[in-house]
């Protein structure tokens, strides 16, 4: 599929802009260059001089930034996780850069693709795979068809924090021996009947939210990846160098908080508080509600 127009907002943009504080001549590494929104204005900052690595998993997303980054000669885009980005900068013959960027949220144009299977508000095939070229990569229908009970049980607790995870496991052993689910729309049918909601439908999007947002976490190996990046970009980010990094969940942001908490050798904070969006940000777009950003220095 050809990838759309872009309608992803970039979240913290100006935040993230001055917190970097990118300089002609730097070397920039965007780990989730997404449609290029954060890429854009950091660029503008640059002076065309420099360069910038642009990484995503996400084909649809490359094809619609490399449209919308043609101006800027000094950009190159790379299709694999940002927890490859190692890989990236040896095929490069580099061996550190100046800035590095991570946007771990979920675009706003991927959630809205009924195809791509993120959104609960959308019927469409049960996929989740930032990367949908990957045939390797089980998909989420394939997560809750041969996964076991207890495996279920651990994902939907551990990635998703939902209370008595172990009533929607049952279900969905016991309805995927008569059909196997393969749509959204199969999956919140199956949450409905698992819990007693008494017509609160707050509550029901929050465990709609929980249970999407485990799969997701579950398909994408997300924490993995961002544990496999921690340990190892500190080799590769020059001293004097920053990285800022956006949290959408607590699980990932936990992680983020405390790998830098143990570090405060080698990392400073660049400002005092994390950055969060303002009421403003939130009406332009509600969905950066639990955005958080850290911005960091090297020592």
């Amino acid at each position: 599929m050809k990838a759309g127009p872009v309608q992803h907002i970039s979240v913290l943009l100006p935040q993230v802009v001055t917190g970097l504080d990118p300089k002609p001549g730097d070397i920039i590494l965007d780990g989730t260059l997404g449609f290029g929104g954060h890429a854009e204005a950091i660029l503008g900052q640059m002076a065309g001089q420099g360069r910038y690595l642009g990484i995503d998993q996400d084909t649809e997303a490359l094809t619609s930034s490399q449209a919308r980054l043609q101006a800027f000669s000094q950009v190159s885009f790379h299709h694999h996780t940002f927890s490859e980005f190692a890989q990236v900068l040896q095929e490069l013959g580099l061996s550190a850069v100046d800035k590095i960027l991570l946007d771990l949220g979920v675009s706003s144009w991927q959630i809205d693709q009924a195809s791509r299977g993120f959104s609960f508000q959308k019927d469409g095939p049960l996929d989740m795979r930032m990367d949908s070229t990957a045939s390797q990569i089980a998909t989420a229908a394939d997560v809750i068809n041969t996964a076991s009970k207890d495996a279920l049980i651990t994902i939907f607790e551990t990635y998703g924090e939902l209370p008595q995870a172990y009533k929607l496991a049952d279900t969905l052993c016991a309805w995927r021996q008569t059909k196997p689910f393969e749509t959204t729309e199969d999956l919140t049918f199956a949450i409905k009947k698992s819990y007693y909601f008494n017509n609160n439908r707050s509550k029901m999007m929050k465990a709609f939210a929980q249970v999407f947002q485990a799969l997701r976490i579950e398909v994408n190996q997300e924490l993995a990846q961002l544990t496999r990046f921690l340990e190892t970009f500190p080799d590769h980010l020059a001293v004097g160098g920053r990285i800022a990094i956006i949290t959408f969940h607590s699980l990932e942001d936990r992680m983020v908080k405390h790998f830098f908490k143990a570090r405060p050798e080698q990392f400073k904070p660049v400002g005092k508080k994390v950055i969060q969006p303002t009421y403003a940000d939130t009406v332009e777009n509600p969905r950066c509600r639990s955005a958080k950003l850290r911005v960091l220095e090297k020592i």
